[in-house]
């Protein structure tokens, strides 16, 4: 191991000494510097040596090239370049087809590498998370990107450490980064391919010191597939984003965010709503047909996100597990706060407009539209919220809502139109519905319900002008009660206050 360790210390003195030689020789002989520089450089860049020195952990960092000539002081070409990295967290690969890079020769006396401009084109990205193996049966790892030299899936161990911090390593510091054609992004399941350009600079000292910024990333044109989703998103626009100074080992993960200024504003338009898909599978919705567009623009500020998101889809299909309903659907999503460290994402202020709705394949020819507010309103794994609604009638809406109506009583909804709320929580596997209010002419409906594991406990209270039906849930059996049904149902709201008082 000694031995090991003194020879690279003893190649790092060798080619420290050469470029001190290089410069010096430049300096002095101009002459006998053109003439020997290029055999040198070549020697240094086609050998083994160099390669070997860069890549003394491969497992954490790995650099390659096909080819690359200097023929000059200061100017390096260079084509096929890749650099693989690894850490307890991520996996990643950059290629980058060809490059020309200008950098100062005098700076490496300084142990630094200062390139003043880097131009290249053929760039492309991948990166992956690494899976807990607890959760592997759970997690489709065939969406992933490929990376060649690690093994599939990418998987933690608790084995896995960061490199020691090397105090004598080289800083990297790259002035200027023009690439035009960034053609291949692909980050865990979001997939872009197309025309890209990205401008910059980063300073870098590995596992020590990072620097990013301000750098700009342009989405010319170009499409987003996400997951397994056959049809894709065409994506324009752009990011920046600047981070600020930061120590690697201490900003993981999401705490990366705490360093990061970016402004996002992008564009996108499908086809068939079917490119979305994955992106609802938690709560076991379907989405078929319809073609739409949305638009993001945010910002992120050291951690905190701000924004909205305003998307339009027309003649979309929804199949939820109660129901398939098929419409347009225009969505103005305000994104007021969302800790991207810690927290849940606040959408309090949303509001979805349905238009032009029906049960999908009905020959009913009445149509149905209805707006939605949330004035609270939090996404999690189980997200919750208020809801206020203004429908034309109760049918789709219970329907979406899941409330299993005999079909008896159906009439008694078809209103010309309802307004009302409730506080709803989406998750996984539940549906709650609590404190349902909503009103019509001559019509109110009132109820709690809770649907989790295809069962569904609740109660619900109609009231048409005289008449007054209660609706009872138990499991899978439904119980229609025609007689003293508020007296009934008050005593089912009052069994409900005393369980919250209980919880509390």
């Amino acid at each position: 191991m000694r031995a090991i360790v003194a020879g690279k210390k003893r190649w790092r003195r060798v080619l420290l000494g050469l470029a001190i030689a290089a410069v010096a020789v430049v300096a002095l002989s101009p002459f006998l510097g053109r003439a020997l520089y290029p055999v040198a450089t070549q020697w240094l860049l086609t050998g083994p040596r160099l390669r070997a020195m860069i890549n003394a952990q491969p497992e954490y960092l790995r650099l390659d090239w096909g080819e690359a000539v200097s023929e000059k002081p200061g100017h390096l070409t260079i084509k096929n370049l890749s650099i693989r990295g690894s850490d307890p967290n991520v996996q990643w690969i950059i290629r980058l087809a060809d490059a020309d890079v200008e950098f100062d020769l005098s700076s490496l006396l300084g142990r630094t590498f200062r390139v003043t401009t880097l131009r290249g084109s053929g760039l492309s990205f991948f990166l992956r998370n690494k899976i807990k193996p607890e959760l592997l049966k759970t997690t489709d790892a065939s969406v992933l990107p490929p990376i060649p030299g690690f093994s599939d899936p990418p998987l933690r161990s608790p084995d896995d450490r960061f490199p020691p911090p090397d105090p004598k390593a080289f800083l990297i510091d790259v002035r200027s980064v023009a690439v035009q054609d960034f053609d291949d992004i692909w980050v865990d399941a979001y997939h872009f391919r197309g025309g890209a350009r990205v401008d910059g600079s980063f300073l870098l000292k590995p596992a020590l010191h990072a620097q990013i910024g301000p750098a700009k990333l342009t989405l010319e044109s170009g499409e987003m597939t996400i997951g397994k989703a056959i049809d894709g998103i065409t994506v324009v626009g752009e990011i920046t984003a600047t981070f600020d100074p930061f120590a690697p080992l201490e900003h993981q993960d999401a705490k990366v965010f705490e360093v990061i200024t970016a402004q996002v504003k992008l564009e996108g338009t499908f086809q068939k709503l079917a490119a979305l898909a994955p992106l609802f599978q938690l709560y076991g919705t379907r989405l078929e047909g319809g073609a739409g567009k949305a638009t993001i623009d945010a910002a992120i500020d050291h951690g905190v996100a701000r924004g909205g998101i305003v998307a339009a889809v027309r003649n979309a299909i929804v199949r939820l597990n109660t129901a398939s309903l098929q419409g347009n659907a225009d969505i103005d999503l305000e994104i007021p706060k969302w800790n991207l460290v810690r927290g849940p994402i606040d959408v309090s202020g949303t509001s979805v407009a349905i238009s032009d709705a029906r049960e999908f394949r009905s020959t009913d020819p009445k149509r149905w539209s209805g707006r939605f507010a949330f004035p609270t309103a939090r996404i999690d794994v189980t997200s919750t919220g208020t809801v206020q609604a203004k429908v034309q009638d109760a049918r789709p809406l219970l329907a979406v809502l899941g409330a299993p109506l005999p079909g008896w009583t159906k009439p008694l909804v078809n209103l010309k139109e309802l307004t009302g709320g409730a506080r709803a929580t989406l998750g996984p596997s539940v549906v709650r519905i609590q404190d349902l209010d909503a009103k019509g002419d001559t019509f109110r409906l009132q109820g709690h319900f809770v649907r989790e594991k295809g069962k569904t406990d609740g109660a619900l209270l109609i009231e048409s002008g005289i008449l007054s039906v209660g609706v009872e849930m138990d499991g899978k059996k439904t119980t229609v009660r025609p007689l003293f049904a508020k007296q009934w149902y008050a005593k089912q709201a009052d069994a409900g206050a005393g369980a919250k008082a209980e919880k509390k």
